[in-house]
Parts: C-alpha cells; sequence; structure tokens
C-alpha cells in the first residue's frame, strides 16, 4: 500500500469548508486593553456545545492484564502518523455515548461499551 502524500496545500475558501470556519473574537484582558484573536471553529458544534469523543478503550482479556488501545492515524497539516485514542464527531441526532461506540467500531473494528464518561473538554483551547 502506498505511503500517503501531500498533493497540494492552498487556501480553502469559507464556503466550501465543511467542518471548520474562522472567526475573530475581539476582547478585553485583564489590564483593560482590548484585544482580537484568531480562532478556527467546528460548524458541527451544536446547542450542547459536545460535538466530539475521544474513546480511551481498555482491553478486558481473562488471562492478560488489562491494556489500553491506541491506533495510528494519517494526519495531513502534520503529514505524519499519529498516536491517539479513536476518536470523532458526534452525528446529528446521536449521544456522545452512542458516538464513541460507533466511532470505536469504526476506527478498530472492536465493539465496546461506554463505562464511564469524563466531563467535556477542549484539547484545543485555543480553538472555539
Amino acid at each position: 500500500m502506498p505511503s500517503p502524500k501531500i498533493r497540494n496545500i492552498g487556501p480553502l475558501p469559507s464556503e466550501e469548508a465543511k467542518w471548520t470556519e474562522l472567526r475573530k473574537i475581539e476582547w478585553t484582558d485583564q489590564t483593560g486593553k482590548d484585544r482580537i484573536w484568531e480562532a478556527a471553529a467546528r460548524k458541527t458544534r451544536g446547542s450542547g456545545g459536545v460535538d466530539a469523543v475521544a474513546i480511551a478503550p481498555i482491553l478486558r482479556h481473562p488471562n492478560k492484564p488489562p491494556s489500553t488501545m491506541i491506533i495510528l492515524q494519517y494526519r495531513p497539516p502534520v503529514e505524519a502518523f499519529c498516536v491517539e485514542f479513536p476518536a470523532g464527531l458526534i452525528d446529528e441526532g446521536e449521544t456522545p455515548e452512542q458516538a464513541a461506540v460507533r466511532e470505536l467500531k469504526e476506527e478498530t473494528g472492536y465493539e465496546g461499551k461506554v463505562c464511564d464518561m469524563s466531563p467535556a473538554s477542549s484539547n484545543q483551547p485555543g480553538s472555539e
């Protein structure tokens, strides 16, 4: 199988973007100075504020100690494979738990169940 290869990098017109948009955030810092922050935001975020899941799958085997599953995923922005937990966006009408089970199956072939869920967090606090 051939290795992934970047063919071209260019600007993305906002009307072509399916997942993200750029936002200009005007804010005032703690000293009273007006500032501007440029951020990328997901277009998929609903009113609940949560639009994606990351799964920390624990494999349990009767004769082996529990182990954590990770995946290798090619990420074009860094032009490399990254070590990650399975993850993905929540589809419309889907709960985070349903998305976690679906994404685990899609990305690993494993079927699982949600045993615990953390509070919502941001993995890119510089983004919206």
